[in-house]
């Protein structure tokens, strides 16, 4: 099955992304003799949901159309926020209306995850509010994270996000995702991908959909952990959502200087997921004889 995943959510995803990004980008450099390019933002949207999808099918089979179980609704949810991520690529939607979006997507892909737990186990208020805190502080979240892409090259926003992903997917396992550790490799992938084409066209930009969708695609796996399995630390986890943050801090200092940025981000990102990682392993490290990690068992 590794071998499976690693090509089917990593190689070929990131292959296609470098060609088709690479191509678009130098087209748009020949026809735009100055300035940033910003073409080709709905790429990364569609490859990520695409490497997902596949990745999904390696570790669980195919697809349900709409699963009774809440674990096997991952595929749904970051397909919603796909969706998103193609939106906010191809349309510029106001800021407010931005955040709304993104907002009221990450409360869906939270009622997507938790439905099966109310009211049951949660009651209906109160998960209303707990999707509306996720809804308001994830949008929160990526909207500074997209202010400092918009600040920067491509290759500082996707080494950014790609060195943040490499240490999120280890905190994820620990934290209490097995699925999330493996299929998540695909924003890795694509971001790492993304980052190399950006060398070759050093104008071009990934603000907007790409951080909607890679930014988004980890919160929404933290959502899910957090909802299904109980976490190694709290603290860990929400850490590791605010690594999108990275970005934002990145380009708010460094201002258009791209070499500044990557290394700034890249050591902001590293920090904080590092951080995360850090504390669930010291809030329950594996082996311990209480059963060891969630990770251990955690989907």
């Amino acid at each position: 099955m590794e071998v499976r995943l690693a090509l089917f959510a990593g190689v070929i995803p990131g292959f296609v992304t470098l060609v088709l990004l690479t191509w678009i980008w130098r087209r748009a450099a020949r026809r735009q003799v100055e300035g940033p390019i910003t073409g080709g933002l709905w790429a990364v949207p569609l490859i990520v949901g695409g490497a997902f999808l596949a990745g999904d099918w390696v570790v669980n089979g195919r697809p349900q159309f709409w699963p009774d179980s809440n674990n096997y609704r991952y595929v749904h949810a970051i397909g919603l926020i796909a969706l998103l991520g193609v939106l906010d690529a191809l349309v510029r939607l106001p800021a407010w209306a931005l955040f709304i979006a993104r907002a009221c997507t990450l409360s869906g892909v939270g009622l997507m995850l938790t439905e099966g737990y109310a009211p049951q186990s949660i009651a209906w208020h109160d998960l209303a509010g707990w999707l509306a805190l996720l809804g308001v502080g994830g949008a929160s979240v990526l909207g500074f994270a997209d202010r400092g892409a918009r600040e920067l090259p491509a290759y500082a926003t996707a080494g950014t996000l790609a060195a943040g992903g490499v240490v999120a997917l280890p905190a994820l396992f620990l934290i209490g995702s097995a699925y999330g550790a493996q299929v998540g490799a695909a924003f890795v992938a694509v971001a790492t991908a993304a980052g190399v084409a950006g060398l070759i066209v050093r104008r071009a930009t990934l603000p907007r959909g790409t951080v909607t969708m890679i930014g988004g695609g980890l919160l929404g796996l933290l959502i899910g952990a957090g909802v299904q399995w109980e976490v190694a630390s709290v603290p860990a986890t929400v850490l590791l959502g605010l690594t999108p943050l990275a970005l934002g801090a990145a380009g708010v200092i460094a201002r258009g200087r791209g070499l500044a940025g990557l290394l700034l981000g890249v050591s902001l990102a590293l920090l904080i997921a590092g951080g995360s990682a850090g504390l669930s392993y010291w809030a329950d490290p594996p082996g311990e004889d209480d059963g060891g990690s969630a990770a251990d068992y955690g989907y």
